[in-house]
């Protein structure tokens, strides 16, 4: 082989392997937006409307002094297209109490799966749990923009 016909041989194999990585980027770009359009995002309020069954979470048995602020938990929650919690992440990183006995909750949670023309999708939405006391004998816990009717016990 003359050095001529190895440079332009070595620039097609090079012009290929260019070309074979940009085809491998948009493939797995498609597979990005794929599992992105597989997950549908739900406001709250019509995440808890979905709800099958559900336990609210124990207010965590720690000392507190009446007057004390709320506390807020405000988790992301993944659902399976099976309707169960696949996971879940606080807004505040921080894993207390709060966090671990809302986590303890919502793994129990039930919700109705979602299908769009025959096909089950996973769902994300929000949920935010307060954790309120007046007194020591006194503490509640609630989530917000839970129905009336919701299966909870």
């Amino acid at each position: 082989m003359s050095p001529s016909c190895l440079s332009t041989s070595r620039r097609s194999s090079g012009r290929r392997y260019v070309l074979a990585l940009i085809l491998l980027g948009h493939l797995f770009a498609g597979i990005g937006a794929l599992q992105a359009a597989s997950t549908i995002r739900l406001s709250s309020d019509t995440l808890l409307k979905r709800l099958l069954a559900c336990k609210l979470p124990s207010y965590p048995d720690m000392n507190v002094s009446g007057g004390s602020r709320p506390y807020l938990a405000a988790t992301s929650l993944l659902v399976g297209n099976d309707g169960r919690v696949i996971s879940m992440s606080f807004d505040n990183q921080r894993k207390g109490p709060f966090e671990e006995a809302t986590a303890r909750a919502l793994r129990h949670w039930r919700f109705r799966p979602v299908s769009v023309d025959g096909a089950l999708y996973t769902v994300s939405g929000k949920v935010f749990v307060y954790f309120t006391h007046g007194s020591p004998n006194e503490r509640r816990v609630s989530v917000a923009g839970l129905p009336e009717d919701a299966p909870c016990n």
